[in-house]
Order: C-alpha cells, then structure tokens, then sequence
C-alpha cells in the first residue's frame, strides 16, 4: 500500500511540473497551455472554466498588442479568432500596478485585472518560446 501511494505520489508530482512547463501564467485565473501546435486559453473566472484554442499567430497578436498597451499605457484592441482582446494599459493613481483585460468570445464577455509584473514575466515567457515577430 506505501509503495502504491508512493508511486501515485510521483506521478501526481511529475504531472504538476509537465503542467505548470507548458503554462504561460497571466494571473491564477487566466493562462495559456501550450501544447503545440495550437495554443488553448483558460480562463477560470467566476467558478467556471472555459478553454479557447488558437493558432500560435493568433496568439502572437494578443501578446503584441498586450505590450503596445503596457508599452504606451493605453487602451488596445486586437481580434484573434473567435475572441475580442482589450487591454487597458492605463496608469491610474488607484491601481498603479495593474492592468485590466476584457475578452469576449463564444462563451460570453470577461473582465479581470492583472498585476503588471505578472503581465511582464508572461510576456517574457511567450517571446521566449514564440517570438513576437
């Protein structure tokens, strides 16, 4: 029974790193798998879970335009397949650090805010293994 707990142990273990490696993290709600070729968007907002796939282009244009709003602290807009992505990029007094992102898809609109600096490291992460070209 011990080495069977073990080795379920492990698994579950080896499991949560594959998982987190292929996880480019907005914030604990909302991130990307990216189990290629395709990349699937997860946002667990409000209790419920709703996954969109995408080209890794596709992608590529939110990433793009994610930084043009942090970049310029503006508002950008960018339409990626099935889903409208705005960014809010703004510095306001209230909520220096963070950023608001609206995207509306098939399963409705969602609204949430994200730390800049977590925007940053998932920025980074994407260029990394995707380029923003």
């Amino acid at each position: 029974m011990v080495k069977i707990r073990h080795a379920v142990y492990a698994f579950f273990r080896a499991l949560s790193k594959i998982d987190s490696a292929e996880k480019i993290k907005f914030s604990d709600e909302l991130y990307l798998r990216v189990p290629d070729p395709r990349l699937t968007l997860v946002s667990l907002v409000g209790g419920e879970t709703d996954a969109i796939k995408f080209s890794v282009e596709d992608v590529r244009k939110i990433f793009k335009s994610i930084k043009s709003a942090c970049d310029m602290q503006d508002i950008k807009e960018v339409k990626a397949g099935e889903l409208s992505w705005k960014t809010d990029g703004r510095t306001r007094s209230a909520d220096q650090d963070y950023v608001a992102i609206r995207f509306n898809g098939p399963s409705g609109s969602t609204r949430l805010t994200v730390r800049r600096n977590e925007l940053a490291v998932a920025l980074a992460e994407f260029e990394a293994k995707f380029g923003l070209g």
